[in-house]
């Protein structure tokens, strides 16, 4: 048989058994394969490292008919209304809260995560791309969390660091994908 034909054939099995094989050892670990897993967006083509790539100081790159004003969505359809901020930094930004500014007697804005600090906390905010309509499309959380039940390893780690029954709620479930990649982040 043709070698060519034979891996065609044989890559997918040599993956599956990979997948099947593949342990992640800590929430960090798991939080960073989460990260970077594209199987999560509705099209499977993008993730959280698609726009915040780690050899660019986690900033977004890809071309854009904008100049890196705005980023495009997982289809290409789509272009969002402002760029990605870099994540390098976000494990430092405070939780959104107001304070006095004595001296000019103003309340100020301080820390949330995106440009306008609607998310209170890198957990909030790793909730937030997976449905957005504009980044990467899932229709809702549990198609997310259906694709990570898509992965022995997923299943296995999850149950590890977040119990046996985690995948009974999809509430809860959720919340363990976003504090995994908050965990990741938190690491950088």
């Amino acid at each position: 048989m043709n070698k060519t034909i034979l891996l065609l054939i044989l890559s997918p099995l040599l993956f599956i058994e990979a997948n099947a094989k593949m342990v992640i050892s800590n929430k960090v670990a798991l939080g960073k394969a989460l990260y970077s897993d594209e199987s999560l967006s509705e099209n499977r083509t993008m993730s959280c490292a698609t726009c915040h790539h780690k050899k660019t100081a986690f900033v977004d790159i890809r071309e854009s008919p904008i100049n890196h004003m705005a980023a495009f969505s997982a289809d290409g359809a789509f272009i969002g209304d402002r760029n990605v901020p870099t994540a390098s930094y976000a494990a430092f930004i405070p939780k959104f809260h107001t304070k006095i500014d004595e001296d000019n007697d103003e309340i100020l804005f301080v820390g949330g995560q995106f440009w306008d600090g609607r998310a209170t906390d890198l957990k909030a905010q790793a909730k937030g791309p997976f449905l957005n309509p504009i980044e990467m499309q899932m229709p809702n959380e549990e198609a997310v969390i259906e694709r990570i039940k898509e992965n022995n390893a997923y299943i296995q780690a999850f149950q590890k660091f977040y119990g046996n029954d985690i995948f009974d709620d999809v509430n809860k479930s959720y919340d363990a994908l976003a504090d995994a990649i908050a965990t990741f982040e938190k690491s950088k």
